[in-house]
Protein backbone atom coordinates (compact mmCIF):
# COMPACT_ATOMS: atom_id res chain seq x y z
CA UNK A 1 0.00 0.00 0.00
CA UNK A 2 1.72 3.44 -0.83
CA UNK A 3 1.43 6.04 1.89
CA UNK A 4 -0.95 8.43 1.28
CA UNK A 5 1.59 11.20 2.36
CA UNK A 6 3.54 10.08 -0.96
CA UNK A 7 0.18 10.15 -2.68
CA UNK A 8 -0.74 13.75 -1.88
CA UNK A 9 3.27 15.06 -2.50
CA UNK A 10 2.75 13.39 -6.00
CA UNK A 11 -0.45 15.38 -6.44
CA UNK A 12 0.94 18.60 -5.28
CA UNK A 13 3.83 18.04 -8.26
CA UNK A 14 1.31 17.17 -10.36
CA UNK A 15 -0.53 20.10 -10.04
CA UNK A 16 2.56 22.48 -10.08
CA UNK A 17 3.81 21.08 -14.01
CA UNK A 18 -0.62 20.96 -15.17
CA UNK A 19 -0.71 24.90 -16.16
CA UNK A 20 2.26 24.24 -18.72
CA UNK A 21 1.23 21.39 -20.28
CA UNK A 22 -1.08 23.23 -23.09
CA UNK A 23 -0.36 26.38 -24.82
CA UNK A 24 -1.71 29.68 -23.66
CA UNK A 25 -3.04 31.17 -27.01
CA UNK A 26 -6.79 29.96 -26.83
CA UNK A 27 -7.02 29.72 -30.58
CA UNK A 28 -4.48 26.63 -30.58
CA UNK A 29 -7.42 25.17 -28.03
CA UNK A 30 -10.09 25.46 -30.74
CA UNK A 31 -11.87 21.32 -31.34
CA UNK A 32 -10.12 20.56 -34.88
CA UNK A 33 -10.42 17.75 -37.12
CA UNK A 34 -7.99 15.65 -37.93
CA UNK A 35 -8.24 12.98 -40.98
CA UNK A 36 -4.98 10.58 -40.99
CA UNK A 37 -5.28 9.00 -43.92
CA UNK A 38 -5.84 11.95 -46.30
CA UNK A 39 -4.42 10.51 -49.58
CA UNK A 40 -5.29 10.29 -53.46
CA UNK A 41 -6.93 7.31 -53.24
CA UNK A 42 -9.35 8.38 -49.99
CA UNK A 43 -10.32 11.63 -52.34
CA UNK A 44 -13.03 10.93 -54.63
CA UNK A 45 -12.93 13.17 -57.89
CA UNK A 46 -15.66 13.26 -60.42
CA UNK A 47 -14.61 13.96 -64.73
CA UNK A 48 -14.39 17.25 -64.09
CA UNK A 49 -12.21 17.51 -61.49
CA UNK A 50 -14.28 18.37 -58.63
CA UNK A 51 -14.40 16.60 -55.52
CA UNK A 52 -17.42 14.66 -54.70
CA UNK A 53 -16.19 12.86 -51.23
CA UNK A 54 -13.75 11.82 -48.88
CA UNK A 55 -13.82 8.26 -47.48
CA UNK A 56 -11.63 5.79 -45.11
CA UNK A 57 -12.82 7.95 -41.89
CA UNK A 58 -12.24 5.46 -38.84
CA UNK A 59 -9.10 6.59 -37.31
CA UNK A 60 -10.50 10.39 -37.49
CA UNK A 61 -10.18 12.57 -34.42
CA UNK A 62 -11.62 15.70 -33.38
CA UNK A 63 -9.06 17.39 -30.23
CA UNK A 64 -7.79 20.77 -29.58
CA UNK A 65 -5.37 22.27 -32.28
CA UNK A 66 -2.11 21.93 -30.35
CA UNK A 67 -2.66 17.90 -30.49
CA UNK A 68 -3.09 17.54 -33.91
CA UNK A 69 0.38 17.15 -34.77
CA UNK A 70 1.20 14.46 -36.67
CA UNK A 71 4.16 12.51 -35.39
CA UNK A 72 6.84 13.05 -39.19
Amino acid sequence: MVDPKVQQDTLRKYLTVVPHLAPKPPELHLPTIRHPDLSPSNILVDDSGDITGIIDWQHTTILPLFLQAKIP
